[in-house]
């Protein structure tokens, strides 16, 4: 039997979205650390959407891996122990926090080194390229005949 919108949209649904919301608000508060926080702005949208979904997966989970809970405090120690080669976390685990820790890695690099680390050579060159391109805008450029023609075209 199909289910219609009527039946999807009840006040506890409604409750539960907004719950979902407020936690994805605070978790996103504040200085990144690899597990809360927001990735800065020059970290490829792909790879700021993995870590919401990775982050949050973890944090959701109530089963619980190897009788311990993805609390902050122990995902930041996984990722402690996964940047010592240590690795004291749940097997299940390796790929996500693996992941969290090259994150990490590469926001404390900055930008160009992180950049590299994540996307390769050529989102450095790209990012540099238009880095110099905004600064070269900026500076005042000399008046041409060619360019009064054309500005009086337009007027």
């Amino acid at each position: 039997m199909p289910i219609n919108d009527d039946e999807l949209i009840t006040p506890e649904n409604i409750a539960s979205m907004q719950s979902i919301l407020d936690d994805e608000a605070l978790r996103s508060k504040g200085d990144f650390n690899g597990v809360m926080g927001s990735m800065p702005e020059w970290v490829p949208d792909f790879h700021k959407n993995k870590f919401i979904t990775i982050r949050n997966n973890l944090l959701n989970d109530t089963r619980g891996f190897d009788g311990e809970f993805a609390t902050e405090e122990n995902i930041i120690k996984w990722i402690d122990s996964h940047e010592a080669g240590v690795y004291e976390y749940p097997f299940d685990l390796r790929d996500q926090i693996g992941t969290l820790f090259q994150y990490r890695h590469a926001v404390k690099l900055g930008e160009i080194e992180g950049l590299r680390l994540l996307a390769g050579d050529y989102a450095v060159l790209g990012t540099s390229y238009s880095e110099e391109q905004s600064e070269r805008a900026k500076q005042p450029r000399k008046l041409t005949k060619s360019n009064k023609e054309s500005i009086w075209k337009r007027h």
